[in-house]
């Protein structure tokens, strides 16, 4: 049946690009809401800092908050909403070699040193 393929995504193609488009503004929101994130974490480690409150327990709080009202958030909480959706596979990806990284940066080599030998 020729005529129907508009309802389907067939026909015109507008619905793909318009797919493909969504799909670059979604990847952006992605970035932006990472970049926001970090810079809020920074923000929030200076408040640890000098008032003495634990920062896990600042981030923790703020997470919460974001959690609670991510759909009033705008462009933010469309980022947050796709970053929540990755799989677990795909955030350990991305994480592991920065913590591991991390961690032989910051190693005592005197302290590996006599564990070892």
């Amino acid at each position: 049946m020729s005529g129907g393929g508009g309802a389907t995504g067939e026909g015109d193609g507008s619905h793909g690009e318009e797919a493909a488009d969504h799909g670059v503004h979604l990847s952006a929101y992605v970035i932006f809401a990472v970049f926001l994130q970090l810079t809020l974490g920074l923000f929030f480690k200076l408040c640890a800092v000098k008032t003495g409150v634990p920062y896990t327990l600042i981030i923790t709080v703020a997470g919460w908050l974001i959690g609670y009202w991510w759909k009033d958030l705008g462009v933010v909480g469309l980022g947050i909403r796709e970053w929540s959706s990755m799989g677990a596979h795909d955030i350990l990806l991305i994480f592991l070699p920065a913590l591991v990284f991390e961690s032989a940066f910051n190693a005592d080599w005197h302290i590996m040193k006599t564990q070892i030998w």
